[in-house]
Parts: structure tokens; C-alpha cells; sequence
């Protein structure tokens, strides 16, 4: 299995993670409750992921901005509660790397300051996530609700 491939069809696995174009997953244990950083828990590769005991989300994009060499692309899963984004490269078209949590609401905006993303949730919670360091994400603004 290739996760361009699912992400093509707007699907992806029900693991909470950071999904890379090789087909690593890290995955995440995020609450966007409170001001924290988010821990990697695990260490996947699609291969490896059993999708009939998973399953897989159904998601929409929202919105697309470009920022220079980069498109961001956020939106909502099929519950409704789950939020994901797409960082891929405009000159080449690659997945640099997708991200799905399904307790953050959909993601409604995007910002890049520097190297970092700053993902906005619908429930006002605020992500601050490295370009080349994903792994290294936060929850900089605790959801309103």
C-alpha cells in the first residue's frame, strides 16, 4: 500500500500521525485542550498498518495557500472532528508530509512565520508545526472549547 496513493482518493488511515511520502508514520498523542507539545508514541510504515483493523477516514480539503516553494492544504475528515493538512512541494508536486488527528476539529487556516506552520483549528486551538522538523509539533493556543 502507498500513502500518495490513498491520499490521492482522500483517504487515509485512523492513526493519528504525521504521515511521510516514503511511508513512515509518526504517530501522535495530541490533545489540543491544553498548551503542550505533542509526543511522537510510535513508529509506523504503512506496510506495517493493518487498514480492515484501522480503517480508513474519508477527508475534504477546505482551502490551499502558497507560501513560495511550499502548498498548504487543510480541511476535515468524514466525523467531523478530525482535522488534517498537506505540506507538498509546488516546483515538484511531493509530499513533504500530511497530518490527521481526529480530536482537533477540521483545520480552517494556515500561516507560515519563518519555517514555521501555524495551523488553526475551528475549535481555536492553534498548532505550531516546523517545516523540515513536523515532529516537533505544539499546541501554541489551547482549543475554546
Amino acid at each position: 500500500m502507498n500513502i500518495c496513493d490513498l491520499l490521492s482518493d482522500y483517504k487515509c488511515p485512523d492513526i493519528n500521525g504525521l504521515y511521510y511520502e516514503n511511508g513512515d508514520i509518526a504517530v501522535l498523542d495530541c490533545s489540543t485542550n491544553v498548551i503542550s507539545f505533542v509526543g511522537v508514541i510510535d513508529r509506523l510504515n504503512i506496510r506495517d498498518v493493518k487498514i480492515h483493523e484501522v480503517g480508513l477516514v474519508d477527508f475534504d480539503y477546505f482551502g490551499e495557500r502558497l507560501f513560495g516553494d511550499l502548498i498548504a492544504k487543510y480541511g476535515e475528515g468524514s466525523s467531523g472532528g478530525d482535522g488534517i493538512f498537506c505540506l507538498l512541494s509546488k516546483t515538484t508536486k511531493k509530499l513533504l508530509w500530511f497530518l490527521f488527528l481526529d480530536n482537533s476539529n477540521p483545520f480552517c487556516d494556515v500561516e507560515l512565520f519563518g519555517d514555521e506552520i501555524h495551523l488553526h483549528s475551528t475549535n481555536g486551538a492553534v498548532l505550531s508545526i516546523p517545516v523540515d522538523r513536523p515532529e516537533f509539533i505544539k499546541v501554541i493556543k489551547a482549543s475554546d472549547f
